[in-house]
């Protein structure tokens, strides 16, 4: 089955975000709780989660670095992630996104993702904007029954910064983790979150050593309507002759 197309609610305001969903035609949504305004209080999240009827959601992390050294700011992270969990449980979302700290983990961390299975709700970790192939690669061989986000644009931001040296050998070695995509582009420099038409990856390529079974969604996770238009117009041509 090939993958659903979705959007993030990025293109949307930071307030109002659940009541211009009309203005999409979009029914795959991840909610970007970095970008949107939400609230962890059960009358918020009944009225939105009505609003949300219809929508094949999942969510995205406000957290940034899960698990960092400063063990007050851990905890904060910690309970944040675990409240968004919650959340997702309520608003029958069934994938969280998140980032962990740039660095190695161990056993400790397993709560969090025992804790988002028993609310039937699927951690699927994404590397950060620098992507560093190590540390993923570290990452997913510590939980190998973890899911993995790949972001187009990251792997991109970590090429250029040579944080991925040999890209065949890392897409070989997660192949088969691979559950979720984020679609877009850059320059390689900086995450810029242009168009798939707008930058150095070679994503086509990078995408023909995916396999895409195992993919479930792709979400277009860029800033501007137009820019949407144009990637999904790429990603549509792409997949169809892929199909053949």
């Amino acid at each position: 089955m090939a993958p659903k197309i979705g959007i993030s609610t990025k293109l949307f305001s930071h307030s109002k975000w659940p009541k211009e969903l009309h203005t999409t035609q979009y029914k795959v949504l991840e909610l970007n709780r970095r970008s949107n305004l939400t609230f962890f209080d059960d009358e918020w999240i009944a009225e939105t989660k009505h609003l949300l009827e219809g929508f094949d959601l999942s969510m995205h992390s406000a957290c940034r670095r899960i698990f960092l050294a400063d063990p007050v700011f851990s905890l904060a992270e910690q309970a944040v992630i675990k409240a968004e969990i919650l959340m997702c449980n309520k608003m029958g979302i069934k994938e969280l996104i998140f980032h962990l700290k740039q660095g190695k983990l161990d056993e400790k961390e397993r709560g969090i993702l025992d804790y988002a299975k028993s609310l039937n709700v699927t951690p699927i970790y994404e590397s950060n904007a620098t992507m560093d192939a190590e540390v993923t690669l570290s990452i997913l061989e510590h939980f190998p029954d973890l899911d993995y986000n790949l972001d187009l644009g990251h792997l991109n931001h970590g090429i250029g910064h040579g944080k991925v040296k040999d890209v065949d050998a890392f897409l070989k070695a997660i192949d088969g983790r691979i559950v979720y995509i984020h679609a877009h582009n850059n320059g390689g420099q900086v995450d810029e979150h242009k168009a798939l038409t707008d930058g150095t990856l070679d994503w086509r390529d990078v995408l023909d050593k995916v396999d895409l079974k195992s993919v479930k969604k792709i979400i277009l996770e860029l800033k501007r309507v137009e820019d949407v238009e144009k990637s999904r117009a790429e990603l549509d041509d792409y997949l169809k002759k892929r199909k053949k």
